[in-house]
């Protein structure tokens, strides 16, 4: 304050700075409140895409497994043909008498099995939801001569999607892995 003629005088801060820290304090919790809601949304997405990321991987590697198992007993090939989980019998070919086709009737109960147990929520997280599994043979396949068979091998299944609580109501969506090789028999 200065005292000028007998009059007081009060000097304004510089720059007219008064009243405005409340306010930008008010802005700047504004602007770090939209940004905090702006990171709980990718972390939601970023759970989602890790559940997606999990059945994906569970899937690839059933159908690998298939295809592994299909590969090992090549000579029989023709006994994995029209597999499918979705059936009350999934194992077309009845058990023959030789061990081959006794090998494949086996593998398709086993994969029938590790299906079912992929569903259960057995392994230590959550099961995938209603998954299937599907064997399609093309046979002959390739050059005349070399007696190749192509082999499709499918994983459908519903994914999960939505955050919260297991009684929170999940949007479904259909999902597919299919899987090929050219299998030579010996």
């Amino acid at each position: 304050m200065e005292r000028m003629s007998g009059i007081v005088s009060i000097k304004p801060l510089a720059g007219g700075q008064d009243g405005f820290s409340l306010i930008e304090g008010m802005v700047a919790m504004v602007v770090l409140a939209v940004a905090l809601l702006g990171l709980a949304g990718m972390q939601t997405m970023a759970m989602m895409s890790n559940v997606d990321t999990d059945e994906l991987t569970r899937a690839s590697n059933l159908a690998a497994e298939m295809i592994e198992r299909i590969q090992y007993n090549k000579q029989n090939i023709t006994a994995y043909q029209n597999i499918d989980t979705t059936l009350v019998t999934p194992c077309p070919n009845a058990p023959g008498g030789t061990p081959t086709t006794t090998t494949a009737r086996g593998d398709c109960l086993q994969w029938q099995n590790r299906l079912a147990t992929a569903n259960s929520g057995l392994n230590p997280l959550p099961g995938m939801p209603n998954p299937q599994g599907q064997v399609t043979i093309v046979s002959p396949f390739g050059p005349a001569g070399l007696n190749q068979s192509q082999v499709l091998v499918t994983v459908t299944w519903q994914t999960k999607r939505g955050g919260g609580s297991d009684n929170i109501q999940r949007r479904a969506r259909p999902a597919v892995v299919s899987m090929q090789t050219i299998v030579t028999p010996p």
